[in-house]
């Protein structure tokens, strides 16, 4: 239901699904990382961050995902370096992924990095 409300727009039914889901499972970093997501919606990435950090040390085999998640966090907190430390680490990109290092790379003065 969080995934769903969050893909309808409906962040804060999409808040309430995602700690809730979290609150029954408080170990699953996948659940972790849907939630970081929502609340970097929200306008909340320092609390994004503290939840993707916590989710890489319980699983310290994380997926790209949460690489993702990381660097969004950094790019809404204004730390550029960090958000080319973590695109940088994704094996396979999404969609979004060239956007962010792109947009970071450009701030840093790296864009040619970028190619």
């Amino acid at each position: 239901m969080g995934a769903i409300s969050l893909e309808n727009l409906d962040f804060e039914i999409a808040r309430h699904h995602h700690e809730r889901a979290h609150e029954l499972c408080p170990s699953d970093t996948y659940i972790m990382g849907k939630y970081a997501a929502v609340l970097v919606y929200l306008g909340e990435p320092e609390k994004a961050l503290e939840t993707v950090q916590k989710a890489m040390r319980i699983n310290p085999f994380y997926p790209d995902d949460l690489f993702e998640d990381e660097g969004r966090c950094h790019f809404w907190l204004g730390d550029d370096e960090r958000v080319v430390e973590s695109f940088r680490k994704i094996k396979s990109p999404n969609m979004a992924s060239p956007f962010y290092l792109a947009m970071a790379l450009h701030k840093t003065g790296d864009l040619k990095k970028f190619c």
